[in-house]
């Protein structure tokens, strides 16, 4: 059998053709597995981008609502001091500089109305502070030792001492106050939900 050129070519097309058949689905079947491998990176990443944004999102609309509770909580609790401060100062004041109860009351209120009112204030902030939070309850455990001690205290006779402790004790409730919202100021700022 002679060997020709023409023979090499079809040999050589015939291995090319035989090669071609085994490595070219093997080629296309390494790309096909290397596409999907990366379609489910992509998709996993995205899957990822798709629970960051919606934890982003929760967190941002928790901490709005965080943030309006802060601000609300803030003048509650303003209010609440300054119920207090102007019931028990100015009794201090009609006592120990002779004034009368209409130059004392700037805003008309009866010792009852003022009583009233802290023990709204008092349940508003009750009900927007947590049953569980160690400085929410430290918070509620200030503004109810403050209102004891300014319900049980005879305005008739406010002695330094009593006025000593009514400034402790409002001292303590203004800290506690500004450690919880400060506290929560720091959720907000950390995303916490």
């Amino acid at each position: 059998m002679e060997f020709s050129a023409e023979t090499f070519n079809k040999y050589a097309l015939g291995a090319v053709a035989i090669i071609s058949m085994i490595v070219g689905p093997w080629v296309q079947w390494k790309i096909a597995k290397r596409q999907a491998k990366l379609q489910e990176d992509v998709a996993a990443r995205q899957a990822a981008l798709q629970e960051a944004i919606a934890r982003r999102q929760v967190a941002d609309s928790v901490a709005s609502k965080r943030l309006a509770w802060i601000g609300e909580l803030r003048v509650d609790l303003a209010s609440l001091i300054r119920l207090f401060t102007s019931y028990f100062e100015s009794h201090y004041m009609l006592l120990n500089h002779a004034k009368t109860y209409e130059e004392v009351w700037t805003h008309g209120l009866t010792m009852k109305d003022h009583l009233m009112q802290s023990a709204t204030l008092a349940t508003l902030i009750e009900l927007r502070l947590s049953g569980e939070d160690p400085t929410h309850q430290g918070l509620l455990k200030k503004i109810n030792l403050l209102r004891a001690f300014v319900q049980k205290v005879e305005l008739k006779e406010i002695t330094p001492d009593q006025m000593s402790t009514w400034h402790t004790l409002r001292t303590g409730v203004l800290a506690e106050g500004r450690q919880l919202l400060e506290g929560e100021w720091e959720r907000v700022k950390r995303g916490e939900v």
